[in-house]
């Protein structure tokens, strides 16, 4: 258990670092209004980069929020390698020929 929280706080602080412009400004639209939704959310960090479980049965089967590195993983395996600063899946760049 002790193992698990280790990791799960490692991950949280470089998430967080990385991410440290987008949680400033995400704090600053909270400071301004207090109570935000999750369109305020998105006009921050863009839409998911997951689809998102709708009903119970989706939920059940898997999608969406249940499991969104799942989603992480399936963009990798299919020439996406990483995330913009939104969330947003980029692609890798091409190498030039010869490599």
């Amino acid at each position: 258990m002790r193992a698990l929280v280790k990791q799960a706080y490692a991950r949280t602080t470089a998430l967080l670092t990385e991410k440290k412009e987008l949680a400033a400004a995400l704090a600053q639209l909270l400071m301004e209004k207090e109570v935000i939704q999750r369109e305020d959310v998105e006009s921050v960090l863009g839409a998911r980069p997951w689809q998102e479980a709708t009903s119970f049965d989706e939920l059940a089967a898997g999608m969406g929020n249940s499991n969104p590195e799942a989603a992480v993983s399936s963009s990798a395996a299919s020439g996406v390698h990483e995330l913009d600063l939104h969330g947003h899946a980029t692609t890798p760049p091409v190498p030039p020929a010869g490599r």
